[in-house]
């Protein structure tokens, strides 16, 4: 199907690069995939959020995606040796995030 849609370049080429598709139109097709797996749930009158929920979800996700990218930006003074030692140990002391609805 041939579909002209105005997309932001700079979003789909990232998409494109994480994703490693080969073509623009393999970037919109997995995330077009992706999104209705994320949502299939949604799908019905009793399952689908509020409205206020929905919105407070993708704010709070924009708020984080924002953070992430600022902290990306940031340069690692910590060297390669300490995320060594970090990652080992993560790996022998694992934990586990719970929040409070969970316990």
């Amino acid at each position: 199907m041939t579909l002209h849609v105005k997309v932001d370049d700079k979003l789909v080429e990232k998409a494109r690069l994480i994703g490693r598709h080969p073509s623009d139109a393999d970037t919109v097709t997995a995330a077009l995939q992706e999104y209705i797996t994320r949502h299939r749930h949604d799908i019905g009158p009793t399952s689908a959020p509020a409205a206020s929920q929905t919105e407070s979800a993708r704010l709070k996700t924009q708020r984080l995606l924002a953070f992430l990218d600022a902290w990306m930006e940031e340069p690692d003074e910590q060297g390669d040796a300490w995320w060594d030692e970090f990652e080992a140990d993560l790996t022998t002391n694992r934990f586990n995030l719970v929040t409070s609805a969970d316990e």
